[in-house]
């Protein structure tokens, strides 16, 4: 039986699903926690317009988008100014949102070239926090839009379809999603 639960915390713990362990006894309640969230990939430094911030995005009534693009992507070269005129229409009629870019350039000179078109944060070029939550929400496509709630978990991993399908509604969806207690 004992041997069952520690393959089973086990599994857990590769998997991700666990919490902090703060014994090493696989008996202990503290090592036979319950899912807990884990801390924001995306804390720390962010590119703004402004220069490099140290900001907490979320903030209370602001929809977050992580942008996964490329400045090389032909699909992403469609849907980024589709995004950018969206983005402007949400914040001027008094919608919240922010989107930061997880860009995927070849070169320094191409991110910051590429970034100059658009309104929002980015995250630094060749940031290792990329890769993190690529993996984090499985990206397999550029472009991938992900709108996040305020702990990082996905509300959405194909809101670029929606920006497609219902353009500037699209907002209202991601808004129906979050918890704003």
């Amino acid at each position: 039986m004992a041997k069952a639960s520690l393959q089973i915390t086990l599994l857990a713990c590769i998997l991700g699903l666990l919490g902090t362990v703060s014994s090493q006894d696989p008996t202990s309640m503290a090592f036979q926690q319950t899912i807990s969230p884990s801390p924001k990939i995306v804390d720390g430094n962010i590119i703004s317009k402004e220069g490099t911030i140290n900001s907490d995005l979320f903030q209370d009534n602001v929809v977050v988008g992580y942008l996964f693009a490329a400045d090389w992507c032909g699909h992403c070269r469609f849907f980024t100014p589709m995004l950018i005129d969206l983005y402007k229409k949400w914040n001027e009629n008094g919608k919240r949102i922010e989107i930061i870019w997880l860009p995927y350039s070849n070169t320094e000179e191409n991110w910051a070239n590429y970034y100059s078109e658009m309104p929002w944060m980015s995250l630094p070029f060749n940031d290792p926090r990329i890769k993190l939550l690529e993996k984090k929400f499985s990206v397999r496509i550029l472009p991938t839009l992900v709108i996040v709630n305020k702990d990082e978990q996905a509300l959405s991993t194909m809101a670029h379809n929606d920006v497609f399908e219902v353009g500037e509604a699209a907002i209202d969806l991601w808004a129906a999603l979050y918890d704003w207690d």
